[in-house]
């Protein structure tokens, strides 16, 4: 992520001079809609596809929903702001492995006897940038010459995603220093002990002294418990909901408690566990043991016996990057080696004891059941292509973005015998006020031709051309998306304003066919979430120089194979490796 410090910028100063989100013009975004369909349908579909946009295009209802939307956006400055987090808090099923973000690093490589050292360091640095944040000396980030948004990093600790019936509800409890006071403790999971864990003092945060002695007293001080109320955070949310509300109205202690954890910063788990191999740490970071993690906070720490460090958080109230970039910040400033702590005092924890009911204890083990059945759903696996990397990429002026995604929409075909797929590409729009993310439909027309060209064994010229048009045509697109010109948020937009428009005393509308689903059905450290459908894969990568490391998870027990997925992988970036690097290549 680009960053430009400034040392009279404040974090948030500039929230306010930035633009508004746009609403892309009617016609651009159905065009865009209809040439991306047709490089997934065959002509009778494109026919039958052209016919629904046309008609929906030349109805009054089509320019109704247009105005009404662009009247909402004159009365915020992000109109999709609130629908955004819906999208997100309506979902029923149980965040992990779900709706989670997991990520690792390489920072923390395994190291025997380093667990408390650095969980005291971690902790540290992590409430480093919770400061950084909250007196706004975090440099304002740009891209492109262009001030990028920062509500996220304003969300990202002392956030819960509380449930509720409908739908969940966002609360915050952050707080720069110019608005007042903020919470200013963590959650530590230990055992299925809670605890509270008070990290300032005298408004400066704890040294990783003081922070090493305190964990030491709570993993001494922690007896294994057989139920953690922390397990019922990896329900369904309609139970979870109800649960919560039990458990409240039970007892004042009880209330009280479920306020600190929800209120807290972050949480960092301690484990006896130790992580043996790579992969295995892809899965326990979505999903380990159940009562490692408070799910419905943003960010859940866990630190296991050799010293290894996974993070989880909620997708819903924050992007991923967003956590990578707090997660890198503090693990470049941890040590990685064994420090002989001061012999400080410190103060005591406080050890979080809720009033169960014989109800709440059952419906805990209920929880893990489930927990354990979801925790068999999904596969990952980690890939390192060392072929060439970013380096080689930009001697050639080649944006090495555009060759990932390139290759992994290759590697899809060629694992399912050249079926195309409606790949999800997210384009940042955070140069918008609020902007979150824009969906780059990258399969489009000229990478089909391409693709074709490379299973067709056309000579190399060839493939390098229509490689040129592939490239440049999703190049346009990531511009288009980022500039607030994609067609799936205003879609999106479009359908929500029929809804709210629904719910009036007029006639009903019916939902035009081209929200049915008819056309396409889409429903440091490095991160990664599940395959966003049952019949897909969920690809996440981290480029550096010379090295191109790719995480990619799918569903078990559906159409899918990761593993000639992976290998297929790598087929594709060392067969765009010959077409882009050889001596004779020039796009």
């Amino acid at each position: 992520m680009p960053q430009e410090k400034s040392t009279t910028t404040k974090t948030f100063a500039l929230q306010d001079e930035l633009p508004s989100l746009p609403v892309p013009k009617l016609e651009d975004t159905l065009n865009k809609y209809y040439d991306s369909a047709r490089a997934l349908l065959n002509e009778q579909q494109q026919e039958r596809a052209k016919e629904l946009i046309d008609e929906f295009k030349s109805s009054p209802l089509a320019s109704n929903l247009q105005q009404a939307l662009e009247n909402r956006a004159r009365n915020n400055k992000n109109w999709l702001d609130e629908w955004w987090y819906d999208a997100y808090t309506t979902i029923r099923e149980p965040l992990t492995p779900f709706l989670s973000i997991a990520s690792i690093t390489t920072k923390y490589p395994p190291l025997k006897g380093s667990q408390i050292h650095r969980a005291a360091d971690a902790t540290y640095n992590w409430m480093k940038f919770w400061k950084s944040i909250r007196n706004e000396t975090l440099p304002t980030t740009r891209s492109r010459g262009a001030v990028w948004d920062m509500h996220q990093y304003y969300c990202l600790f002392n956030a819960n995603r509380t449930p509720m019936t409908p739908k969940d509800r966002m609360d915050r409890y952050f707080k720069s220093e110019s608005e007042g006071s903020c919470p200013s403790h963590i959650i530590v999971l230990c055992g299925g002990n809670i605890w509270k864990l008070e990290l300032l003092r005298n408004n400066e945060i704890k040294s990783p002294d003081e922070l090493y002695h305190t964990y030491k007293f709570i993993m001494a001080n922690s007896p294994k418990k057989e139920h953690c109320i922390s397990t019922l955070t990896a329900e369904h949310r309609d139970v979870w909901s109800e649960l919560r509300q039990s458990i409240i109205s039970h007892s004042e202690n009880n209330k009280k408690n479920i306020q600190t954890i929800e209120e807290s910063a972050f949480v960092m788990a301690l484990t006896d566990k130790i992580i043996s191999e790579e992969r295995e740490s892809l899965e326990r970071a979505m999903m380990d043991e159940s009562q490692l993690a408070w799910r419905d906070k943003s960010v859940c720490h866990t630190m296991y016996a050799d010293g290894q460090m996974t993070t989880l958080g909620d997708h819903s109230n924050v992007d991923a990057i967003v956590i990578l970039h707090a997660g890198d910040d503090a693990a470049f400033r941890v040590r990685n080696e064994i420090w002989t702590p001061n012999n400080v005092d410190f103060e005591r924890p406080q050890l979080l004891e809720f009033d169960l009911s014989q109800q709440h204890l059952n419906a805990i083990e209920k929880a893990e059941k489930l927990f354990q059945n979801n925790k068999q759903l999904y596969r990952s696996d980690v890939l390192r292509f060392t072929e060439y990397g970013n380096e080689a990429l930009r001697k050639r002026k080649i944006y090495t973005d555009t060759v990932i995604q390139i290759a992994l929409q290759l590697a899809f075909a060629k694992t399912h015998n050249r079926q195309f797929a409606p790949i999800y590409e997210t384009a940042s729009t955070r140069k918008f006020y609020k902007g979150r993310t824009e969906t780059v439909r990258g399969c489009t027309r000229e990478f089909v031709n391409f693709a074709n060209s490379v299973f067709d064994g056309k000579d190399i010229e060839t493939q390098r051309k229509l490689f040129k048009d592939a490239y440049d045509a999703h190049n346009y697109l990531m511009n288009e998306c980022m500039e607030g010109r994609g067609f799936d948020r205003h879609l999106l937009g479009l359908k929500n304003t029929l809804a709210e428009m629904n719910k009036g005393c007029g006639p009903k509308q019916f939902m035009p066919k081209i929200f049915t689903g008819y056309l396409v059905n889409n429903d440091g450290g490095f991160g990664y979430v599940c395959a966003m459908r049952p019949d897909g894969y969920g690809t996440f990568y981290k480029i550096d120089k010379e090295l191109l490391m790719i995480i990619i998870t799918d569903w078990k027990n559906t159409k899918s194979d990761l593993d000639a997925y992976g290998r297929n992988i790598k087929w594709a970036l060392t067969h765009l490796g010959a077409i882009l690097l050889g001596s004779d290549a020039k796009l």
